[in-house]
């Protein structure tokens, strides 16, 4: 098989698997958060199929292959425990809901509900399922480079791809001992939120970065680079801290705490407290509230 018929297969295989997740939605509300916890294992499956359907392996493939696949276990694992807390507690993901509401038609004839799936599968769905495909494009065509030996390029992607690992599950983790043991209105700033209000989206975005540096044994592999690239842009920049970051202002608008702790950290590259002086000459401050006394 050429790289792009395993590329294919596994983009195939995905489809099949969002598809299953966006059925099992519509007869649970039209929620399809479940999709969450597929894009957590998607590194794994795309992953582990070019290391069985690509020959020769090599130590580059088998290492990033590995590395990967511990990282998508444990995000897959937190991503979908989170979406079985948020189905039975709230009846599935904010961000989900909203979609699906936003779409929903009202007052139409015969076939509405039809409709409404349909637009719900091809705007939610099948978008994720580009999406995927192209983030895993630097771990599977690295895992199919046959340069010979490892570069120090390649031990630099693979830092990287562990270290954006290890920070997005380990804050993820945090996150959630920290919401089970708080009270509602406090705000988690010790550990990775120390350096950053999303430090989970950065270490998700470094892991598709190490992917690319990796797959740059090739240099003909350069293109590659539009997966961290998307990825940067989709979480940075369009759904991942702006879209949380607007639902909680809006939800604690009033709260001096959050709003000083939005004021002095990053959003999304950790920063030390000195390079965070030179962030606030830049960034305008988040208004607070003024004192009732």
């Amino acid at each position: 098989m050429t790289p792009w018929h395993i590329v294919a297969v596994t983009a195939a295989v995905t489809l099949v698997a969002l598809t299953g997740c966006s059925l099992y939605g519509f007869r649970h509300g039209n929620d399809l958060s479940l999709i969450d916890g597929y894009y957590g294992l998607a590194s794994l499956v795309h992953g582990v199929l070019t290391l069985l359907l690509w020959h020769p392996l090599t130590a580059r493939g088998a290492l990033l292959c590995g590395i990967t696949a511990l990282w998508a276990l444990g995000l897959g694992t937190q991503l979908g425990v989170r979406w079985y807390r948020e189905k039975r507690q709230h009846g599935g993901d904010v961000r989900y809901r909203m979609t699906a509401d936003f779409l929903r038609l009202d007052h139409e004839p015969l076939g509405s509900r039809a409709l409404h799936r349909l637009m719900l599968y091809v705007t939610v769905a099948l978008p994720q399922v580009l999406l995927i495909a192209v983030l895993n494009l630097p771990l599977q065509f690295a895992i199919m480079t046959t340069t010979p030996g490892l570069s120090l390029l390649d031990y630099v992607g693979l830092a990287a791809v562990a270290l954006g690992a290890v920070m997005e599950v380990s804050s993820n983790r945090q996150l959630a001992r920290f919401r089970a043991h708080s009270q509602p209105g406090q705000t988690l700033m010790s550990g990775w939120w120390y350096w950053s209000r999303h430090p989970n989206y950065f270490g998700n975005t470094l892991v598709y970065a190490g992917c690319f540096l990796v797959a740059l044994s090739d240099p003909s592999r350069w293109w590659t680079v539009v997966s961290p690239i998307v990825i940067l842009i989709v979480l940075r920049f369009v759904l991942g801290v702006r879209m949380t970051d607007d639902l909680m202002l809006e939800k604690r608008k009033d709260d001096p705490t959050y709003l000083r702790y939005v004021n002095d950290t990053p959003a999304f590259l950790p920063l030390p407290p000195p390079l965070r002086q030179i962030r606030q000459r830049i960034v305008p401050p988040v208004s607070l509230p003024r004192s009732h006394n």
